[in-house]
């Protein structure tokens, strides 16, 4: 086994390079590795572990705007020809922004929780606006039918609320993004990729004492979420050294001597799986 240097390069399906791409890596468990981001030329290096086999490893890449297939490599020590080198392929021809300049381009892939493509589809029944420019609206239900790689595309109106019911699912309420495109994913069932904290951790309390602390999640869209303790809660490792009351902030209550660690807990929505890390997802309490 040896540390190798991992080339890619990201390009659109037009051959041109994609620039500031996110690609997270994970090893063959679906356990994170490290990341990378693609420079102007669409290229992005890292070092990974090969060896004579091939040590299989999962992709995950993510820009706005772009849709991604996950793929799988495998990086060899020594390398072999063509070397660890690889050419990844996103689809920008279909993510356009609208023309319509009150419309949000909703796209991308859903997969379950397995992995698994999701290929059902999906109903929306707009909520408000009620009239856009001086006209009512009407035809308010709609479906849309993701093709066979389970890539959806469509356009809703920016900052509108709709009631979206996926297969036979219950329905959900969604709120669109002010924005010209969105990973419709993140639309439908969002999910965290950083929380931060105001004040920052760690937090040292004396026993008896109680610390109020405003969190705030933002979305792998780079959208931030209103969250609900109903979908969002914080849990102690160890509840009897600090207890954790979760409302729309955090309330942090010394009980005895010691130190713990205070962690956040989604509510699996069933359709998208939770990312492996969450930036910000775990911090420190000191009791004293």
């Amino acid at each position: 086994m040896g540390l190798e240097t991992v080339r890619f390069k990201v390009v659109s399906n037009f051959n041109q390079p994609i620039p500031l791409v996110t690609i997270r890596i994970f090893d063959s468990s679906d356990n994170f590795v490290t990341y990378a981001v693609t420079d102007d030329s669409g290229i992005a290096e890292t070092t990974l572990d090969g060896n004579s086999d091939g040590i299989s490893y999962i992709l995950r890449l993510f820009k706005v705007g772009v849709a991604f297939e996950t793929n799988r490599i495998k990086v060899y020590s020594p390398p072999v020809s063509p070397g660890n080198s690889f050419k990844i392929i996103g689809n920008t021809e279909a993510v356009n922004s609208p023309t319509d300049p009150r419309l949000c381009r909703c796209y991308g892939f859903l997969r379950k929780g397995d992995g698994s493509m999701f290929k059902a589809d999906i109903r929306f029944h707009l909520i408000s606006p009620d009239i856009v420019d001086g006209c009512g609206l009407f035809g308010r239900d709609f479906t849309v039918i993701g093709n066979s790689n389970g890539y959806f595309s469509i356009d809703l109106f920016r900052g509108g609320t709709y009631l979206v019911q996926i297969s036979n699912d219950t329905f959900r309420s969604i709120t669109v993004p002010d924005l010209p495109t969105a990973n419709i994913a993140d639309v439908i069932y969002p999910v965290i990729s950083q929380v931060t904290y105001d004040p920052e951790p760690p937090y040292n309390l004396g026993v008896g004492e109680v610390l109020e602390i405003t969190p705030s999640i933002t979305l792998s869209s780079g959208l931030s979420y209103s969250w609900t303790p109903d979908e969002v809660v914080w849990r102690s490792l160890d509840p009897t050294i600090v207890y954790v009351e979760t409302g729309k902030t955090i309330m942090l209550r010394g009980i005895k001597t010691g130190s713990t660690q205070v962690k956040i807990d989604v509510k699996d929505t069933g359709i998208r799986k939770i990312p492996d890390t969450i930036i910000g997802d775990l911090f420190n309490v000191n009791v004293s």
